[in-house]
């Protein structure tokens, strides 16, 4: 049930993810408890996709209560814990507490650098995160570091096309184009869309995203040709693949 609830999640069948989710919820609490991991990890799938559905106090109700019952029964350096502090920090940032999202990251990265090591992708996720909080906060020099961490990393550790990279190369990019370095945010665009292309495809999420991304900065650079060009393009794949309900199309339409 939840495994077919996190893939029409993944195509934006929002609804049907939610009635599967809940389904699943239900019998985890009733045949498992309200401890146990597998009922943990459906509360929290239930409240992420209640993030994406815009009901941010729904999510934060259920995301707190994993927390909570994690630190509680797993202790606060398991990689559930983290997760669900993480989890918290992003619906936080979702919310515009910037400040409460701030402290929940860096308590999961440091938890992960010391648990995990500098190079393991989830220390790496938790890197990006933070990095791109502080770029939201305008901490443009303090999230460059961060960024610029986690690429070394991830091109050492997973090499140059893994989607991790590509992640942390599109983080890059746009924290460049904020600080005027549009020819370097370029080629880590170009970088990233040519690789997404080749190892995941033209209709894959993430290759929708960084053609967007590129539009996104030719159109800063005054090529508004080419920035339409991909913007129809990203905006077509995004309808055939996730639908016009996807909040991936939705901002490709905007």
């Amino acid at each position: 049930i939840s495994n077919l609830g996190r893939l029409l999640h993944a195509k934006g069948d929002l609804d049907g993810a939610e009635e599967l989710y809940r389904e699943a919820l239900d019998a985890c609490r009733e045949t498992l408890g309200g401890r146990h991991p597998h009922t943990l990890t459906s509360i929290a799938n239930l409240g992420g996709l209640l993030q994406d559905k815009g009901d941010l106090d729904g999510a934060e109700e259920l995301l707190r209560e994993a927390l909570d019952a994690c630190r509680e029964t797993l202790g606060g350096r398991h990689p559930l814990t983290l997760t669900s502090i993480a989890n918290l920090g992003w619906l936080l940032q979702d919310k515009g507490d910037l400040d409460g999202a701030e402290e929940l990251y860096r308590e999961a990265l440091v938890a992960r650098r010391e648990t995990l090591g500098g190079r393991h992708p989830d220390t790496l996720t938790s890197i990006n995160l933070l990095g791109r909080l502080l770029h939201d906060k305008g901490d443009l020099d303090g999230a460059e570091e961060l960024y610029r961490e986690a690429l070394d990393a991830s091109r050492e550790t997973l090499g140059g096309r893994h989607p991790d990279t590509l992640v942390s190369i599109n983080n890059l990019s746009s924290l460049l184009h904020d600080k005027g370095d549009l020819d370097g945010a370029e080629e880590l665009c170009r970088e990233a869309l040519d690789a997404s292309r080749e190892t995941l495809g033209g209709r894959h999420p993430s290759t929708l995203v960084s053609i967007s991304n590129l539009g996104w900065l030719l159109r800063a650079k005054g090529d508004l040709d080419g920035a339409e060009e991909l913007y129809r393009e990203a905006l077509d794949g995004c309808r055939e693949t996730l639908g016009g309900r996807h909040h991936h199309t939705l901002l490709v339409e905007k």
